[in-house]
């Protein structure tokens, strides 16, 4: 068994969300999508209000920008993200009144206060007052320190 040194763990890591683990809520449901970055989102089909899903990453102790790429939609509900379970992201809106595709989401001054392990965890909270669903159509989720 090889255990990892501080200097070996990574400084940036990538969710991909067609790999995330459904915890509440019913399947991930790809969708091809040509005019998307990677040609792909991933939601959970039918979406509700509570929808769960993780992630699990490594990474040494630090300040990161966590960044999610997706789509915003009509019928897209609000993100909360939590780390560690600790909520790091509340109420982050993927509404729009028309589809637009490529959208990065990010927000800065994330801390990692350990290294090593850590789990990611994006729950649908609520929508905006104009949405029409809650869903999250979402292609990856990444994590880079920023002194990196």
């Amino acid at each position: 068994m090889t255990i990892l040194t501080t200097a070996e763990l990574p400084t940036r890591a990538v969710c991909w969300h067609d790999e995330s683990i459904v915890i509440i809520g019913n399947p991930l449901n790809p969708l091809v999508d040509a005019n998307q970055v990677y040609n792909f989102c991933i939601y959970q089909n039918a979406a509700a209000n509570g929808d769960m899903f993780s992630q699990s990453v490594f990474l040494r102790a630090g300040t990161y920008t966590f960044s999610v790429l997706g789509e915003t939609t009509n019928a897209s509900g609000l993100a909360d993200w939590y780390l560690d379970g600790s909520l790091v992201v509340s109420g982050q809106d993927w509404y729009s009144a028309a589809t637009t595709r490529n959208v990065v989401k990010s927000t800065v001054s994330i801390t990692i206060a350990s290294d090593g392990y850590h789990v990611l965890k994006g729950t649908v909270n609520g929508q905006n007052g104009a949405s029409g669903g809650y869903e999250l159509r979402l292609t990856k989720m990444w994590f880079k320190q920023t002194a990196d």
